[in-house]
């Protein structure tokens, strides 16, 4: 009796110590009797076993947080939270799903015990972060953008490609996470597999690695982490001259260009008009004749998208003589430089030729257009000339790597690997004649400054390597039998490889052969399958021929680095899912390595028409602007007071999302006064976020439609059911309804269903589009709700990197002035240049889904 007592004194002295350590996390009655981890690195990290001391069922909200690490063992972030119903009196183990925080610490063993909840941090910025590499991914891995050894197994590559840039996000300054690193701890694992330490990588086990850091550099670069972000272009990269006003714009003003409907040749006719009773030579922008020797003036041209169609390079565009009273329409010969947009259609109306852009021209624009010369110049814009966009390009430099820092204690240090790939699969292009990639994507829209003088020069190389390439026989094509055709070809192809890596969406040869055989199919009526082995084999041969001519005139034209082909065995890298740490065999729960014979897996980019723009996904809560203002004043430090500064404001307006880069702002000399100590004042003035108005009519029907198809009956059965199981069913039955009739009615009821859930999901997303507003809530929190109005007059927050010494006295306050307006202040030392960046952090909320953190970071530089 005595021993009874005691078992059950220590019992309850357990039972409150176990409640003791949740913190608070857990309800009253929920015990944590243990938490213990599964030896993964991610996925599925470690189980948690709770207890329900009462009578009565209870649901457990597990949060999200980040689970530390002690030193030793790799802590954990937890992205999503996971509620759990344990029965009365009952005990429920359940599944923790999270990512290892720390590349340098092996995971705890099986049956290890895990951190108890008193000791996570549920506000930790880390699980946001993790979050949006989660989302980030999914988006491109459904728009066909990743591919790794693991396409085949979409689970698998998510975990595996989240988890590498997890690691890259929670990597400190001292010790970063990198490309070498990672091969470097997949060749130590390859080693142990096949006992051989010395042995190197095979080819295809080293593309697999690279295919899988391409990924996970594309999600770093979607979800905004810094260490994975190319260096950010100065505002003059984006800044185009709008020429002086035409001196005759009775005839200029006539100007119009229409569509042909074709991506290569000629794509447009432009039509001029001269209402005058004097001739006139009509000059499309100033004169600015491309290479080649003998030709009249004229101009190279871009013709920037509307938005819905392609863009276009005019390599060359001549002075057109138009008599009084004349009408003449000119064929404008060019080329598509984006490859996933559809053409202009015959007959409709391109941009209007004021938005035509060329490189800067050699001449002042006012020397062009002279009445005595005839000549009238249409005005257009102008971006850079090459040799300032090479300068500038030359001058960007990647980020500089830090210095390792010493290893912490049960840290690991790894030599990096001679055989590990250097640098991504699909590199950038090379700065214009030179063997230098350029080191930050350039996108023509959001760049157009920069972008055309290269898209122009580009072309004008492509056309010249083609032409010197094909009379010694290093161009050979199914189009051979063709000149003309085959040259037409052979530079669109080439163009479009090289537009494609500015804009850092590479056009692969999984892409192409994938628009070859589409061609195919339209032309013939039959699938590629159809056809027998040796006419697939010569289309392949086919598209490999064109592919070489394609890669042979990049190279020579040196704009195009020439990037490795996938080497045959393909990789299938089994190890490399969930356990990345040294381990001895019969330790580690993954498999070893294996290369087996199977063709790549075709990524899905294949089956991108053009038109289909293969952007990162946007989410229905979408982060929207932010403006910031930056004034610098004078300061008097013996009053400590200031006063405005003799210059004028420097003022930017800045999108805001997870994925765009560092947004600069430079306040240059004429804008700073620096008669001495200098005040500079941040001011955020407005943050807006659209949302989607779930109450507006057009939703309210929408899903209303969703519940009605819902409700339809299938056999006895009309219970709510994902859409994804009902045809997983419908292909079942119809396997079934081979061998029996019995279920042709279920089969029909069933497709009835799905089709009216198909069409009501349809309805939903376009009411929605309808729906979009942009008054969503703004928080400072993610646990702010709306209900919180309090919440809602925090400040964002603020993260401001002040290193270099040289910022201090800097502060965050609301704007006394304007109710949305936040601000802060910094002080600059006389005659001396600064640059500061600055972070702000806040979440958008709207009806249709749960917050969406938004980060925006911004690089000011002030001249002295």
């Amino acid at each position: 009796m005595k021993y009874r007592l005691l078992f059950a004194l220590l019992a309850i002295a357990l039972n409150a110590f176990a409640q003791i350590k949740t913190g608070g996390i857990l309800p009253d009655g929920i015990l944590l009797r243990s938490f213990t981890a599964t030896g993964n690195s991610s996925g599925h990290i470690g189980d948690m076993t709770l207890q329900n001391a009462g009578n009565a069922a209870k649901n457990v909200d597990i949060p999200a947080a980040l689970i530390p690490s002690e030193g030793k063992r790799q802590g954990f972030a937890v992205p999503e939270p996971t509620r759990a119903s344990i029965p009365g009196n009952g005990t429920v183990t359940v599944p923790i799903r999270g990512y290892c925080t720390d590349h340098d610490l092996p995971a705890p063993a099986p049956g290890a015990a895990l951190p108890a909840t008193d000791t996570w941090d549920p506000r930790s910025p880390l699980v946001n972060t993790v979050r949006q590499i989660i989302q980030s991914t999914a988006g491109l891995q459904e728009s066909g953008q990743i591919v790794t050894p693991f396409s085949g197994d979409p689970e698998r590559e998510r975990e595996t490609v989240i988890q590498q840039t997890v690691w890259v996000a929670s990597a400190g300054p001292d010790k970063p996470y990198t490309a070498a690193d990672f091969c470097a701890r997949a060749k130590q694992q390859y080693q142990t597999f096949t006992g051989k330490p010395g042995e190197g990588l095979p080819p295809a086990f080293t593309y697999g690695i690279a295919q899988i850091w391409d990924a996970a550099t594309k999600v770093g670069r979607a979800t905004g982490i810094l260490a994975l972000l190319p260096p950010a272009l100065p505002p003059v990269a984006a800044r185009l001259t709008d020429a002086p006003p035409s001196a005759n714009p009775a005839v200029t003003q006539t100007a119009k260009a229409t569509g042909t409907g074709r991506t290569t040749g000629h794509v447009a006719d432009l039509a001029i008009s001269n209402p005058t009773d004097q001739p006139v030579i009509v000059q499309f922008g100033a004169p600015n004749v491309p290479p080649g020797a003998g030709m009249p003036p004229g101009n190279a041209l871009y013709i920037p998208s509307g938005g819905q169609y392609q863009p276009y390079v005019i390599p060359y565009l001549p002075q057109v003589p138009v008599a009084p009273g004349e009408t003449k329409v000119i064929p404008v010969e060019g080329f598509c430089t984006d490859v996933r947009m559809p053409p202009v259609p015959a007959g409709e109306a391109m941009p209007p030729v004021s938005s035509w852009i060329t490189a800067a021209p050699p001449q002042p624009l006012s020397a062009a257009g002279t009445a005595a010369s005839g000549i009238v110049t249409v005005p257009t814009r102008s971006g850079l000339s090459l040799d300032d966009a090479i300068t500038l390009l030359s001058n960007t430099k990647p980020k500089p790597k830090p210095e390792p820092g010493l290893p912490s204690p049960g840290h690991t240090t790894l030599s990096v690997p001679a055989d590990c790939p250097d640098g991504l699969l699909a590199p950038l292009p090379t700065i214009p004649g030179t063997n230098t990639l350029i080191p930050t994507p350039v996108n023509p829209d959001q760049y157009p400054a920069l972008g055309v003088p290269l898209l122009l020069d580009a072309i004008s190389r492509i056309a010249l390597a083609y032409d010197e390439l094909k009379p010694k026989g290093a161009i050979a094509t199914p189009f051979s039998g063709n000149p003309d055709k085959e040259r037409e070809a052979v530079i669109q192809q080439t163009f479009w490889l090289y537009s494609a890596a500015l804009r850092g969406e590479p056009y692969e040869k999984q892409d192409f052969r994938g628009n070859t055989i589409r061609q195919f199919e339209q032309n013939t009526g039959k699938t590629f399958d159809q056809i027998p082995p040796p006419q697939q084999e010569k289309l392949d041969k086919g598209v490999d021929d064109f592919w070489d001519s394609f890669a042979a005139v990049g190279a020579e034209a040196k704009i195009l680095p020439k990037t490795p082909e996938p080497p045959k065995p393909a990789p299938a890298i089994q190890s490399f899912f969930n356990d990345y740490t040294p381990k001895t065999p019969g330790q580690s729960n993954a498999q070893p390595p294996v290369l087996t014979d199977n063709k790549p897996v075709p990524i899905q980019a294949q089956d991108k028409r053009p038109g289909q723009k293969n952007r990162n996904n946007q989410k229905q809560c979408e982060c929207g602007t932010v403006t910031v203002k930056i004034v610098a004043a004078d300061y008097d430090e013996q009053n400590r007071s200031s006063k405005p500064g003799t210059g004028k404001d420097a003022s930017e307006t800045a999108q805001t999302g997870t994925g765009l880069p560092d947004y600069p702002i430079k306040l240059e000399k004429e804008n700073v006064p620096d008669q001495g100590t200098q005040i500079i004042a941040v001011y955020v003035s407005s943050i807006n976020c659209p949302c989607v108005d779930l109450a507006h009519e057009d939703v309210v029907n929408a899903l209303k439609r969703l519940e009605e198809a819902n409700k339809k009956k299938v056999g006895s059965s009309s219970r709510e059911t994902d859409l994804g199981e009902l045809e997983a069913q419908l292909k079942a039955l119809k396997e079934k309804a081979r061998k029996s009739k019995s279920d042709e009615k279920k089969i029909e009821e069933l497709e009835a269903k799905i089709t009216a859930i198909r069409e009501a999901l349809k309805a939903i997303d376009e009411a929605k589009k309808k729906a979009k507003s942009s008054d969503c809530p703004v928080f400072h929190d993610a646990d702010s709700p709306a209900k919180k109005e309090n919440e809602r007059k925090k400040p964002p927050k603020l993260e401001l990197d002040n290193k270099d010494g040289k910022i201090k006295g800097a502060d965050w306050r609301k704007d006394s002035n304007d109710a949305d307006c936040y601000t802060f202040t910094l002080k600059k030392e006389k005659n001396k240049p600064m640059e500061f960046k600055f972070t702000l952090s806040f979440y958008c909320q709207g009806d249709d889904c749960k917050p969406v953190q938004c980060t925006r970071t911004f690089v000011v530089q002030v001249t002295k």
